[in-house]
């Protein structure tokens, strides 16, 4: 049976993407995947889950894409924005290499992929939601991120408003969420001292990091209808770290 919820995910194969993968997943939508990597192949065959292998690093490949998209399986009604690659490098270690790349992952092929996205993927008489991953690093410059991941994310918050200013007479809704660290393969390495001294500084009574479902969840309601009134708005999902 043809799902009418449609959500694209880009970068769905990482911690917070595959969490909304299965979020979304079960809360009845048609689930489309773009991603260079497929760690989850199995999950995705047995869920009817549409899949597309690609790094977004061509405008070409991400038109060609967004047009099966459009001929195989219709109008969707949700992206999200879950591509990026941390960095914890110091403006002085970094090399330039390091910061074309990270600036390439981080902002060049997330906008390529919004740009297409509203000309060839949205309908004017139908809302559609363009949901952003950020981060509190983007905000405050962060803690343990690198200063060219921290303005990567930076870019980010700012397109959001961007768009949502621009596109909103058009129904689409833009809005963005930042994490704090989360417990996920990104800090699997980080020391237990480390994670402590986040967790203390929490306006909130809790013993451990946030979650990538936490991050679901918040993108599954910006999804829904209950969130059609919130238009440019940025979601902190941080333990009150930045109020």
């Amino acid at each position: 049976m043809k799902k009418d919820k449609i959500v694209l995910i880009a970068g769905g194969d990482g911690g917070v993407g595959f969490s909304c993968v299965k979020l979304f997943l079960n809360s009845g939508y048609q689930i489309i995947i773009i991603d260079k990597n497929c760690r989850n192949k199995n999950f995705y065959k047995k869920n009817d889950i549409y899949f597309f292998k690609s790094s977004l690093n061509s405008e070409k490949k991400i038109k060609d894409i967004l047009l099966k998209i459009k001929k195989k399986i219709g109008f969707v009604s949700v992206l999200i924005n879950c591509v990026g690659k941390f960095s914890k490098k110091k403006i002085t270690e970094i090399n330039q290499k390091e910061i074309n790349e990270s600036l390439n992952i981080n902002v060049i092929y997330p906008i390529l992929l919004i740009k297409n996205f509203i000309k060839n993927s949205t309908k004017q008489k139908k809302i559609t939601k363009i949901i952003n991953i950020g981060s509190i690093a983007g905000q405050n410059g962060g803690e343990f991120a690198g200063e060219i991941y921290s303005i990567s994310k930076a870019a980010i918050i700012n397109l959001t408003k961007s768009i949502a200013k621009k596109y909103g007479k058009k129904n689409i809704i833009c809005n963005c969420i930042n994490p704090g660290p989360l417990d996920t393969q990104m800090t699997n390495n980080w020391s237990q001292k480390i994670k402590q001294s986040l967790i203390k500084k929490y306006r909130l009574n809790t013993n451990s990091l946030g979650s990538a479902q936490d991050v679901a969840h918040a993108c599954l309601f910006l999804a829904s209808d209950n969130s059609n009134y919130i238009q440019g708005s940025e979601l902190n999902i941080n333990g009150g770290l930045v109020i």
